[in-house]
């Protein structure tokens, strides 16, 4: 039995859950040490630099989804057409002004067809010395057929910043993922 599919909202409960008390965001060890059955399937852990953003977990339904896995390697070798500039923008941005950033798409498949996608991200504390981190949730809200893959973001359905506790930035996030 597929078990059902979760929202960004239950996501954002699931990560609040794990913060320690008084503490704003949560631990990237307290994550990584509370894997949820119904979440696990659909995170990517990332690794935020000044100029290039590397993936520390791929999940193993975002490799399906993608058709490969970028663990290990930077996020802009997708072949996800990815604008660094804007990417880097938005991602520093939920980091330094702690908040979520939550982006519907429309995304075309492999074989041409439209598909919805719900992604959730949202920052990770880590110890002195360590690369910025973010968490992201992402799941299909359209399902895919056997073998399709995610091709390219063709619109922004829905984007925002999600208010975690410390209000948002002022300028609205960017759409670093459009199709050429």
């Amino acid at each position: 039995m597929t078990p059902p599919a979760a929202d960004h909202q239950a996501f954002l409960t699931y990560w609040q859950s794990l913060r320690q008390l008084d503490e704003l965001l949560v631990a990237s060890e307290d994550f990584l040490d509370n894997p949820h059955r119904q979440f696990s399937p659909n995170v990517i852990i990332l690794d935020v630099y000044d100029d290039d953003v590397i993936v520390r977990l791929v999940a193993t339904a975002i490799v399906e989804r993608w058709g490969v896995d970028l663990t290990g390697k930077s996020m802009f070798s997708a072949r996800l057409p990815m604008k660094r500039n804007d990417t880097l923008f938005n991602y520093h941005s939920l980091i330094d002004h702690p908040c979520g950033l939550l982006s519907v798409n429309n995304t075309k498949t492999s074989v041409g067809r439209a598909v919805v996608s719900e992604t959730l991200s949202v920052p990770l504390s880590v110890t002195a010395g360590r690369p910025k981190r973010l968490v992201t949730y992402s799941r299909l809200m359209t399902p895919m057929d056997e073998g399709e893959k995610s091709k390219e973001v063709a619109d922004y359905a829905h984007q925002t910043w999600v208010d975690i506790g410390a209000g948002v930035p002022d300028d609205a996030p960017l759409m670093p993922m459009l199709a050429k």
